[in-house]
């Protein structure tokens, strides 16, 4: 999700949960006993998704959830900011890695400044700024 604020509810949960039983239903070897149901999200759950959760056996990882071993968590302790997180990351910027599937800041901090200017097609500048933000962040 990309807005500000925005919320995973229990309908998330309840979709997810009744996907998981599709898919169980036409594969005769999977066994529901065996298999859990996950919801990933980069927001927040809602009250009501979580205790849905719970209750179902869905495992849930998202931002702030659980409170050991959250979505932030693991991107902090693994340093898997995606590229999109540094403010001078305009939307050419996110094309132009996107199309050369540079989604990682350590990634980014594999160019110097003149690599990046040519692969990307950036301005000096603004390859500077980037690699300042990125080395900034790992």
């Amino acid at each position: 999700h990309n807005r500000r604020g925005f919320k995973t509810d229990v309908q998330v949960a309840m979709y997810s949960y009744a996907r998981f039983l599709d898919i169980a239903a036409a594969h005769k070897k999977f066994e529901v006993k065996k298999h859990i149901a996950w919801v990933v999200t980069n927001t927040k759950f809602t009250k009501s998704a979580i205790t849905y959760a719970a209750c179902m056996n869905i495992q849930l990882l998202g931002w702030h959830y659980p409170k050991s071993g959250s979505l932030e968590q693991l991107i902090e302790e693994k340093s898997l900011y995606p590229v999109t997180v540094l403010p001078s990351a305009n939307r050419f910027v996110k094309e132009q890695f996107a199309k050369q599937n540079l989604m990682f800041v350590r990634d980014l901090l594999q160019h110097s400044r003149p690599e990046l200017e040519k692969k990307f097609a950036i301005h000096s500048s603004l390859a500077n700024r980037l690699l300042q933000e990125a080395y900034g962040l790992v």
